[in-house]
């Protein structure tokens, strides 16, 4: 047999571009950083297996325990097998490793007929829209993207050209994201809702129910104000959290988070940092929350003075004066940060029942059904929720079927069936 760290490095190449996690691993195990390997190899089983390769994951892990074992410390080798047996991240492939491995299998073939779906969606209102306006690029395995000139083309409007031009101008160029030129954006699809909402003065069509059976958005939309792109300004962060779209009215607040095609949510950076990176030395983390690498603060971000701790206690089954093993924070980064920003009184003051968070997706995406990684995202972190209805999701799907009885809005619901392949759910 050949060396495991050249078997390791035959993975890499067989899989590099379809399965981060694998050279991740293959990283820190040639790296031999123990921390950060211990909790990759923690990960649930479904992140190993979206891969086109096939490996089973228990042979990825043996070959890079077996790499572990010639490392100078025995010591630390030991004790990564032994947490990884205590929260069983490894076994022999029994009838339950193997029974994961099909259902993993079964949601990365079920995202690829998703994606193979709304990308041919995208393409057809694309060649019928705005065919000259594209990059150039194939169309096979990949969205069209408009060449960045065009992008305001991106958001769909009315015929009316001062309310389209007020749509487009909803968020400014220096707001969008790296890939609002591309038509799977998320942004752009929030922006051709919410834009036409606000400059219809039709926030009407947001009086909809959640999935809990509590109010999406409000009950009645009377003295409201919308605003997308909100930066919240209390917790201290060197890059403020943004809310896609943040609702004040009758003394609370809605923050809302717009998702797509997306697979899962944003996660702390702070396991991901490797040696080189800037700020490695003083902020690397395990994954787990409890005080490492020199610091006085069980978070790294805590250290450096970022507040969630101060007020994540108050609202998740997250107590901050113990240990976490993983950080509990970690997968629930992106959906915790958006339950922070709907407890923000404009005082600045924090109160868990003026608000709520709520999640837009696309019901027809497997990364929000059983066995998707944002699924377990959301139920992890609605399961950890001390707030009833803090956390609440409505489909775009859903909310289509409010914009579609709305006259003046006949040219939204056609473009949302007509690019995205959005139909409204049964009302």
């Amino acid at each position: 047999m050949a060396a495991p760290h050249d078997e390791l490095v035959k993975l890499y190449y067989k899989c590099k571009g379809e399965q981060k996690d694998l050279y991740d691993l293959i990283g820190l195990a040639a790296n031999s950083d123990f921390g950060k390997l211990r909790t990759v190899l923690s990960k649930k089983q479904s992140a190993w297996r979206k891969m086109g390769g096939r490996y089973a994951r228990v042979e990825i892990v043996e070959l890079a325990l077996e790499l572990l074992k010639t490392s100078a410390d025995r010591d630390r080798y030991d004790q990564v097998v032994q947490q990884m047996e205590r929260q069983g991240a490894w076994r022999s492939e029994d009838s339950a490793d193997t029974q994961a491995d099909a259902d993993a299998e079964t949601v990365w073939r079920n995202e690829k007929q998703y994606r193979d779906l709304v990308f041919g969606q995208l393409w057809d209102w694309a060649e019928r829209h705005c065919a000259g306006n594209l990059d150039g690029g194939r169309r096979e395995g990949r969205p069209p993207v408009l060449r960045r000139e065009f992008a305001g083309r991106n958001v769909l409007v009315p015929p009316d050209r001062a309310r389209a031009d007020a749509i487009r101008e909803a968020i400014g160029p220096k707001q969008r994201h790296r890939w609002f030129h591309s038509l799977r954006s998320s942004q752009a699809l929030k922006q051709s809702v919410f834009g036409a909402a606000r400059v219809l003065g039709r926030l009407d069509v947001l009086e909809v129910t959640a999935e809990c059976g509590r109010p999406a958005f409000f009950a009645d939309s009377g003295g409201w104000r919308l605003e997308m792109e909100h930066a919240v300004d209390t917790l201290n962060e060197r890059r403020p959290t943004i809310v896609d779209v943040l609702l004040d009215g009758s003394g609370r607040r809605v923050a809302v988070e717009c998702k797509f095609m997306e697979t899962e949510f944003g996660k702390c950076s702070r396991p991901a940092l490797k040696p080189g990176d800037f700020s490695y030395d003083r902020q690397r983390c395990d994954g787990s929350y409890r005080v490492q690498a020199g610091r006085r603060e069980r978070c790294a971000l805590a250290e450096i003075g970022i507040r969630y701790w101060r007020y994540l206690p108050r609202v998740f089954n997250w107590a901050a004066d113990r240990d976490h093993v993983p950080c509990p924070f970690h997968a629930g980064y992106q959906l915790a940060r958006n339950a922070l920003a709907a407890c923000f009184t404009p005082d600045g003051g924090f109160d868990p029942n003026r608000g709520h968070a709520l999640l837009i997706y696309d019901k027809r995406n497997p990364a929000f059904a059983d066995g998707g990684e944002a699924e377990r995202q959301w139920r992890d972190t609605l399961d950890a929720c001390r707030v009833p209805g803090l956390l609440r999701r409505v489909s775009w799907q859903r909310l289509a079927s409010a914009i579609a009885v709305a006259p003046d809005m006949a040219w939204l619901a056609e473009g949302l069936r007509a690019k995205y392949g959005i139909e409204p759910a049964p009302r």
